[in-house]
């Protein structure tokens, strides 16, 4: 199987599992793509698995979790500032107050980032249609999805 064959059969369901477990897309997003890169080069070497589909989302699953421990041990994480309660009035005014702020980083993007971040944020398309709509391959899609995360990001930990 070719990395790009494997990539459209596996990309979306190693993204969901990956998503899952490190809870942060632009991590999910480059995990996602290790992994696929992992299983791209080990094809070859896998012969013996009986349950493909499985042994994939477990190496998935594996990476993810190996991905959080990494990132848990160089930082802490404040928890309850990530918690918006928006049912209390001052939790919905932050939750829009939120929705503004990343509203005003997307529109300081460069357009090709800004474009992908909607087509997969708004517009909810899969990482193979991105690649469709974008007229580029899966891996490009996805490293372009990548950047463009990391760089919102970095907008949002600039300005308050």
């Amino acid at each position: 199987m070719e990395w790009e064959s494997l990539a459209r059969r596996y990309g979306d369901r190693v993204l969901l599992v990956v998503r899952s477990i490190v809870r942060d897309d632009a991590a999910a997003l480059d995990v996602s793509q290790e992994v696929l890169l992992k299983i791209g080069r080990s094809l070859n070497g896998q012969a013996g698995v009986k349950n493909y589909d499985a042994w994939v989302l477990t190496v998935a699953g594996n990476a993810a979790r190996d991905a959080l421990r990494s990132r848990t041990r160089r930082r802490e994480v404040a928890m309850e500032q990530d918690v918006v309660d928006e049912r209390r009035p001052e939790g919905a005014l932050l939750a829009q107050e939120s929705r503004d702020r990343v509203a005003r980083a997307l529109e300081t993007l460069p357009a090709g980032a800004r474009d992908v971040l909607l087509l997969k944020f708004r517009e909810g398309l899969s990482g193979p249609e991105i690649a469709q709509a974008l007229g580029v391959s899966l891996a490009a899609a996805w490293q372009q999805l990548s950047r463009a995360m990391k760089l919102l990001r970095s907008k949002l930990t600039e300005t308050p």
